[in-house]
């Protein structure tokens, strides 16, 4: 597979504008009473279980660090990587 990578050059002002503008966009996807729905669930939660894979488990991750700082109990699965094929690497 071949992936041909775009270079762009633009300034910190512009990227943060459309962090800002996709981040914007993603919060009023959802109505405010569904975010407040979301998180009365979480926070009557016995327990809450999140799991997640390359820059996703990243974020999650994070995510359950700040409901633990909340006082919430979370579990995160952490899946250890691969151990080398190569005799003598290990």
């Amino acid at each position: 597979m071949t992936v041909t990578i775009e270079q762009t050059h633009i300034g910190f002002n512009d990227g943060r504008r459309i962090v800002l503008e996709e981040n914007d966009r993603l919060l009023n996807a959802v109505a405010a009473d569904e975010w407040d729905s979301a998180g009365a669930l979480i926070r009557s939660a016995r327990a809450v279980f999140v799991i997640g894979g390359g820059r996703s488990g990243l974020a999650i991750q994070m995510a359950a660090m700040r409901l633990m700082h909340l006082g919430l109990r979370v579990h995160v699965p952490v899946r250890s990587p691969p151990r080398p094929s190569t005799p003598g690497m290990c």
